[in-house]
């Protein structure tokens, strides 16, 4: 770790101190203009230089879309998909509703698109079910973990998504993923969007292995940096999020850093939100300046919900717009 204008600047998570190529992004909250740097030896990008973790409070307001709750409707829409993908794919026979075990082929061909959608798409281990989410936000995953008959704790640094998720009936550790007290007898240590913010991932994920039971897992969804969205619109990709975003991660990158962290049968997924988030957001640049940007942003509202159709082309060929990475303790 170098200190450069008050700024850190850190080597690639693979050791390599080398530079690599350059890609400029802006702040979308306060328009700053950010640089990322591609490894040559292990395709991950790092933001470099950046803010000391005491220090990136400030680039988190309240307001901030992960510490806010959904509309009530969303939620239950969004809940209800999730918990039939679950049912349908992953739960065991007894977890099954009438409806899912009565219909469950026909579910198994309709739902196969959103087959990773589910907060629980994995084959939970043969253990106690007892899971720890690092940056839970605002509860909404560890409700869902919850309610399949788990045990849920995690930390979070925002006292706004705190409260939100003490008013769910979660309690959460406030505090930095880096100094959550990590209890042991995990099954499971779950990162929804939240490895690319960390300062030291692989301090985190040390902490996570060391408190899982043997044969537990880690689950981590990320945004795919190398997905076809942001293949197509660069820096105007919502993956590059500066300085929020520290890392940018590729599966074969990605798999790289679970094995150096111990982890064995690393298994890479391809998924996208039931959302136009990627889509739209890139093709409408919104962080962009300029002429360009108001036709561009024309342009995605436009296309409005058949931008859905570019993630889910993405991820059946494998450049998705999110991966979900499962390791499991050797």
């Amino acid at each position: 770790m170098r200190e450069s204008a008050g700024l850190e600047v850190a080597d690639c998570l693979c050791g390599n101190a080398d530079e690599g190529t350059v890609k400029q992004a802006l702040d979308p909250i306060e328009r700053g203009s950010w640089t990322y740097r591609c490894c040559p030896a292990c395709s991950l990008e790092r933001l470099s230089p950046r803010p000391s973790i005491s220090a990136m409070g400030r680039y988190y307001p309240d307001d901030y879309t992960p510490f806010t709750d959904p509309a009530p409707h969303q939620a239950r829409r969004a809940d209800r998909v999730k918990r039939a993908v679950y049912e349908t794919y992953f739960a065991t026979p007894a977890e099954r509703s009438a409806g899912v075990r009565r219909f469950r082929p026909l579910l198994a061909a309709l739902l196969l698109p959103l087959r990773q959608h589910s907060v629980l798409s994995f084959d939970p281990p043969a253990l106690p079910r007892r899971v720890f989410e690092f940056g839970a936000g605002t509860g909404a995953d560890l409700l869902e973990f919850r309610n399949a008959g788990w045990e849920v704790s995690g930390c979070e640094p925002s006292a706004v998504a705190v409260a939100a998720a003490a008013a769910h009936g979660i309690t959460l550790q406030q505090c930095n993923a880096e100094d959550a007290e990590v209890p042991a007898g995990l099954s499971c240590a779950y990162m929804n969007n939240v490895f690319e913010h960390l300062h030291d991932p692989m301090a985190v994920l040390a902490r996570a292995h060391a408190n899982l039971l043997p044969s537990g897992i880690v689950v981590v969804v990320v945004p795919n940096h190398a997905s076809w969205a942001a293949r197509i619109f660069g820096s105007q990709w919502p993956g590059y999020d500066p300085p929020r975003h520290i890392w940018g991660y590729t599966p074969r990158g990605i798999q790289g850093v679970f094995e150096r962290a111990g982890f064995k049968e690393v298994t890479v997924s391809h998924k996208y939100p039931l959302s136009t988030y990627c889509w739209a957001n890139g093709l409408g640049a919104w962080r962009a300046e300029g002429r360009g940007k108001a036709l561009r942003g024309r342009m995605a509202r436009l296309l409005g919900r058949s931008l859905l159709l570019g993630g889910f082309a993405s991820t059946s060929a494998g450049a998705g717009d999110y991966i979900r990475v499962v390791a499991r303790k050797a």
